[in-house]
């Protein structure tokens, strides 16, 4: 009766990565339409009306401190626009594939920093999952094409798109 319950869950979980997997991917087809920063400002300006309509509809607007100004606006900064604009612009000179590929190592950089400033042990599967994404990012982005040192300028600007939000 329990699994019942938790189907709806699923289902959700499903849906959220199979949007989120999509994402790179349609990204990719927009820039060609396009122009990359505008297609970005967009996206960006309709998720920020979102979600001030949800804080609109949940009456939870409050005045932020001092500190916390600081913080938004560095993470608008660093982790939407400049995530954001490199994304658009490295996507149109790679491909979808090798920005998911590179964007996929987040969770592993995540692991990487929590060790380096939480004090996270390092085990010998951590280890083991850290140098094999790695490995694997660095064989396929770089091996894109058969040959070795494929690496596009699209790549770089995606991989510095992705360490804003670290």
């Amino acid at each position: 009766m329990e699994q019942r319950r938790l189907w709806p869950l699923y289902v959700l979980i499903f849906s959220v990565m199979l949007v989120w997997g999509l994402n790179v991917v349609a990204l990719k087809v927009l820039v060609d339409f396009m122009e990359p920063a505008s297609m970005q400002a967009l996206r960006i300006f309709l998720a920020g009306l979102t979600v001030f309509f949800i804080i609109f509809l949940r009456r939870s607007f409050r005045k932020l401190t001092k500190k916390e100004w600081k913080i938004t606006l560095a993470a608008l900064l660093f982790g939407v626009v400049g995530h954001h604009f490199f994304l658009a612009m490295g996507l149109t000179e790679t491909t979808a594939s090798n920005a998911s590929i590179i964007l996929a190592l987040l969770p592993v950089t995540t692991s990487v920093l929590a060790m380096m400033i939480l004090g996270d042990p390092l085990t010998k599967l951590r280890f083991v999952g850290i140098l094999s994404a790695f490995t694997g990012v660095f064989l396929i982005v770089f091996m894109g094409d058969g040959e070795f040192g494929a690496l596009t300028r699209g790549d770089i600007f995606i991989f510095w798109g992705w360490l804003p939000r670290h």
